[in-house]
């Protein structure tokens, strides 16, 4: 009895979508991050986030790289060859039916460009890595930041200093006001004082 095992090619093609739908993502979201957008002549535009962030830079440049590189002699050497191309904003497109004859005509060609010693996948596993492992570009970005807010002379010590020199000036002014309410009505109630003293003397003519 002969046992013919097949290639499930279906949940193949399902992989190669989820991974195109991933680096999409990746490309969408760092986009919206760094976007910046004209909102009318004379006003200053709104920015991402992460606009001229030198860490997003170096992630999405890594990434592109890899993806360029082509491998082997023949066959299946790049993308383009499964139907999956880059379009204008960065994301990556599929021509599903290049792709099905890709997975019919060249199956193992198509294994090895993605998981081979020097596959796509190993190759951006090596280089994501880099950013997402404990102490990596990721992590020590983050711890640099979180010093930034709340270590010493970080954000959340200058705002607090920055409350005291508000408090005080407010203080000050509150102060100055106040004697300055004082002054007037000192000064209001000497006015009425002294009118009433001359409406008194002999001979004052009070207009009307």
């Amino acid at each position: 009895m002969d046992v013919t095992i097949g290639v499930d090619k279906g949940s193949v093609k399902t992989n190669i979508q989820k991974f195109v739908d991933a680096y999409n993502g990746v490309m969408t979201t760092a986009a919206q991050q760094t976007a910046v957008v004209q909102v009318g002549e004379g006003s200053k535009p709104v920015t991402g986030a992460l606009v001229g962030d030198a860490t997003v830079r170096g992630l999405l440049a890594g990434l592109r790289n890899e993806l360029v590189k082509t491998t082997g002699e023949e066959g299946v050497r790049a993308l383009a060859d499964l139907g999956i191309t880059t379009q204008k904003d960065g994301t990556l497109k599929i021509d599903d039916a290049k792709l099905s004859s890709a997975l019919d005509t060249n199956f193992e060609q198509v294994s090895s460009y993605f998981t081979g010693d020097k596959g796509l996948m190993v190759r951006l596993d090596k280089n994501v890595g880099e950013y997402l492992k404990t102490g990596g570009v990721f992590d020590q970005r983050t711890k640099a930041l979180q010093a930034t807010l709340t270590g010493p002379g970080g954000i959340d010590e200058q705002r607090k200093a920055l409350d005291m020199r508000v408090g005080k000036i407010q203080e000050r002014l509150v102060a100055q006001y106040t004697a300055m309410d004082q002054l007037v009505a000192r000064l209001q109630k000497t006015s009425e004082s002294l009118s009433n003293q001359l409406a008194s003397l002999p001979g004052f003519v009070k207009k009307d």
